[in-house]
């Protein structure tokens, strides 16, 4: 099966064939044909936010705003740049994120972690950080948390407790932010062994 093929295309043929494959496979399929084939992911917030969702296994709802938690814009942005150096050759290897996206995507994400309560990016995309610095303007408690942040043995994080103060509901946000974007690291890793392991 050619893998220039669109996803309505592939639905077609799985019908054809009687397949039942789920709708996030597809999803899937189309986040990553846009992503590897057109410029849309780096400057249109809809198709970024898109892209993250299907990374997520989120049902993608085609011109509806869905706002991505900050979970699935950590893994999203992480998983789509992993991609992005390996399949795009015209993108520089060491190109930094902020680099290459355009402002509607960066404010786009960067709002929805202040609306989440975030004054700390998450690691995977720490590089929001000056954008979401320009909407909370809270220089104080964003070095505090993350200094607290860089001292915090990761591995240990599950069985973390947390002060219930501003700076510990900050911990929690990145906490628990970590934790989601290592399961799912953890999956993708389980899922393209299985895949080779078929091949």
């Amino acid at each position: 099966m050619s893998a220039t093929y669109e996803p309505e295309t592939i639905r077609r043929l799985m019908k054809d064939h009687k397949l039942d494959v789920p709708e996030e496979n597809f999803d899937k399929r189309h986040a990553f044909l846009t992503l590897t084939t057109t410029t849309l992911f780096f400057w249109n917030a809809l198709a970024a936010e898109k892209i993250i969702l299907a990374f997520n296994n989120i049902d993608v709802i085609p011109e509806t705003v869905q706002e991505p938690h900050p979970y699935y814009l950590s893994w999203g942005f992480q998983h789509a740049f992993s991609i992005i150096r390996r399949y795009m050759h015209e993108v520089p290897v060491d190109a930094e994120p902020l680099e290459l996206m355009d402002y509607e995507p960066v404010h786009y994400a960067a709002a929805l972690l202040h609306e989440h309560g975030y004054v700390v990016a998450p690691d995977s995309i720490r590089w929001l950080q000056p954008r979401l610095s320009e909407i909370t303007k809270d220089e104080k408690l964003s070095i505090d948390v993350l200094q607290r942040w860089q001292l915090m043995d990761k591995s240990k994080l599950r069985n973390a407790t947390f002060e219930e103060d501003p700076v510990g509901v900050q911990l929690v946000h990145l906490a628990t932010n970590h934790l989601y974007v290592e399961e799912m690291h953890k999956r993708w890793i389980s899922d393209t062994n299985a895949l080779r392991s078929r091949g």
